[in-house]
Formats: structure tokens, C-alpha cells, sequence
């Protein structure tokens, strides 16, 4: 009925996408720029292209069309986040925990910001070793009561005994463990 209206492919990409049929998701929100949509719609295109490429493994392909998702909108905190994973993945740690820390000054509480940008803090090591200790531990709290499964807690238990090993200030100090729940009266 509306061939222009953007939603429809948005939908049929995210089913190309389920489907491991990454080229066709890639054509269908190339399709969705062709039509000139307004900016927000331009910026959550380029994010799922940025994201569709994350997948197949084409960092630098995703880093551009993250890069063109952020000038379309900068307040956009989830191309951060993509941002960030595509960085943090090819161990440009700065540049992940600078995207991370702008993705949760937007107000996301997205895990990724927190979990990965405390292990890129431990992996630039030095000073780093407080705020990969801090972050991390702020990372397991929400992990806990968010319910988080074990693709989540076990990297972030495993960068905070990393730093009790490898951090000097940190040698010996105990991983902090999860607050046993309080009974109800």
C-alpha cells in the first residue's frame, strides 16, 4: 500500500537477519536509504547495517556505518554501544571505553557498557586496575538482579579475578560474591 514507508523493510531485514541471510538484510536497509528517509530513520538504518556487518565480521565496514549512524544522530546511545563492541574487538580499548562511557551518559543501562568497558579499563592495565575493578563490580550488581546468563558473568568474573591476580593493589583480595537474597517476613 506504501512502498515508501520504512517499517516494512525494517521488519523483512530483521527476518533476513534471524534467517543468517545477511546480504539480503544488508540490500534491504541499503533500500531503506535510497528512499531519503528523515534522520532518525537514516540513523537506525546505518545502525543495523553497523550491526549486520558486526556479525559477518566486517569491522571496518560497521565501524563506518556506525560512524554515519552517530552524524545522522548523535544522541543515539545503542550505535555507541555497536561502536564500542566493533572497538573493543579489535583491542582499541580507548576507543571502546570512550564509546561505552558516552552510551551510558546517554542514559543506557546497556551491560555491554559496563561489563566490556571495565575489561578494556583491566586490559590497558596500570592505573586502569581501579576502574576495571570498580566497573566490573558495578557490572556483576546489574548482572545479578538483571538475571544476566553466563555469556555475561562469566567474562566479567573472570576480569574481576584477573585483577586480583594481576593488578598489584588488587593481589589476594577476594571476588566479591552475590548477596544472598533477604527473606520476605
Amino acid at each position: 500500500l506504501n512502498p515508501t514507508a520504512p517499517s516494512p523493510y525494517f521488519e523483512l531485514a530483521f527476518q533476513y537477519r534471524a534467517a543468517q541471510r545477511f546480504e539480503e538484510a544488508i540490500a534491504t536497509y541499503e533500500a531503506v536509504l535510497a528512499m531519503g528517509p528523515e534522520e532518525s530513520t537514516r540513523a537506525r538504518a546505518y545502525l543495523r547495517l553497523c550491526q549486520t556487518y558486526w556479525t559477518v565480521r566486517d569491522d571496518a565496514q560497521a565501524i563506518g556505518y556506525c560512524d554515519d549512524a552517530l552524524a545522522a544522530d548523535p544522541s543515539l546511545a545503542e550505535a555507541y554501544a555497536q561502536r564500542g563492541q566493533v572497538r573493543y574487538s579489535r583491542r582499541n580499548y580507548e576507543g571502546a571505553i570512550e564509546d561505552f562511557e558516552r552510551c551510558v551518559g546517554l542514559g543506557s543501562d546497556r551491560i555491554e557498557g559496563f561489563y566490556l568497558r571495565g575489561l578494556a579499563h583491566y586490559y590497558l592495565g596500570g592505573e586502569d586496575c581501579d576502574d576495571a575493578w570498580t566497573i566490573l563490580n558495578e557490572s556483576l550488581v546489574m548482572i545479578t538482579q538483571r538475571g544476566i546468563g553466563d555469556a555475561v558473568l562469566n567474562p566479567t568474573l573472570e576480569g574481576l579475578r584477573l585483577v586480583t591476580t594481576n593488578c598489584s593493589g588488587y593481589v589476594g583480595r577476594g571476588l566479591p560474591t552475590p548477596v544472598p537474597p533477604t527473606a520476605i517476613p
